[in-house]
């Protein structure tokens, strides 16, 4: 049988041929290209990402550390001022005392809690003083002691009264004590719920706390102790002292957002008072028809708002 001749190229086939050759070789180079670009975009975008969620990381860290500083900052304002205060309160009861005092002990005009302590080391200690007291400025009675067990306190801000019982917030340990007035602990709310609770309201059913930590306000039922509810995300950055009217309302002072909030009994938003008027405020309470707020850091005022 005859063997076949190979067919021949035309010169046009074999530039084809050729064509297509090259072509996919091109095709094959600009796929690996194509491979390579997108590992390496993909390679970025996850570096990017675990950059992105450390930065937010750290973000959050910023900004407990800032509010941190803001309350260190506020509760040493208010350890001078009450240093200060019990000076001026010991200057006059010694200079009412029968005995001659040619000089002043102590100097009014002193600042920094430093200053203060080393006059104080001169004397001895304020309750070494012969300072006279009557019935009426004695203490009767005085609830816990320094610590985290059962009665025990640490950082207690905030107090309010239900008939005989008391609810003093317990910053430090993170809780809510109640109190009766024979001194005993009947009980505490919030133990591993709160952050940092700054204030507490008490109704007939409903215990508010308001907690600068969680930037919330959180509802308790008084009968079994359990959270209810807290306020909605977002509502509140600082909030410090809270009370809670006839009406249903929960009244919030906030001290960074420089208003009052008020909620409906469901911790629901209603409106806000004192804007563009309060700079830092501290407190709320009600009386009657008005709504008294202190504010620290305006001429350091208590502003008067009507209810209605």
């Amino acid at each position: 049988m005859a063997s076949r001749c190979p067919i021949e190229l035309t010169p046009f086939e074999k530039e084809e041929q050729k064509i297509n050759s090259v072509f996919e070789e091109v095709m094959k180079v600009a796929t690996d290209r194509r491979d390579q670009l997108l590992f390496h975009l993909s390679s970025i975008k996850r570096e990017f990402l675990q950059k992105e969620s450390t930065r937010q990381k750290h973000l959050k860290d910023l900004e407990k550390l800032l509010a941190s500083l803001r309350l260190a900052s506020i509760h040493q304002n208010e350890i001078l001022k009450y240093q200060q205060n019990q000076i001026d309160e010991t200057i006059a009861k010694i200079q009412e005392y029968e005995q001659p005092q040619p000089t002043p002990i102590l100097s009014v005009e002193t600042e920094g809690l430093g200053s203060i302590l080393k006059q104080l080391e001169r004397l001895g200690t304020v309750q070494d003083m012969p300072v006279p007291y009557s019935s009426k400025t004695m203490p009767v009675g005085c609830y816990g002691k320094r610590g985290g067990k059962k009665v025990e306190l640490n950082s207690p801000v905030g107090i309010d009264i239900d008939r005989e019982d008391v609810y003093v917030v317990d910053t430090g340990n993170k809780r809510i004590q109640i109190f009766s007035p024979a001194d005993e602990c009947m009980g505490e709310l919030g133990k591993g719920l709160l952050s940092k609770p700054h204030g507490v309201s008490v109704t007939d059913k409903f215990v508010f706390v308001s907690d600068w930590g969680l930037q919330a306000v959180v509802k308790f039922s008084k009968p079994n102790k359990r959270i209810i509810r807290k306020s909605p995300e977002g509502r509140l950055n600082y909030p410090t002292g809270l009370t809670a009217d006839t009406e249903g309302d929960v009244l919030v002072a906030d001290f960074w957002k420089h208003l009052v909030i008020v909620f409906s009994s469901d911790l629901k938003f209603s409106r806000e008072i004192g804007k563009d008027k309060l700079k830092q405020p501290q407190d709320v309470k009600i009386y009657k028809t008005n709504i008294y707020v202190a504010d620290e850091n305006n001429s350091n005022n208590i502003h008067i708002f009507s209810q209605s």
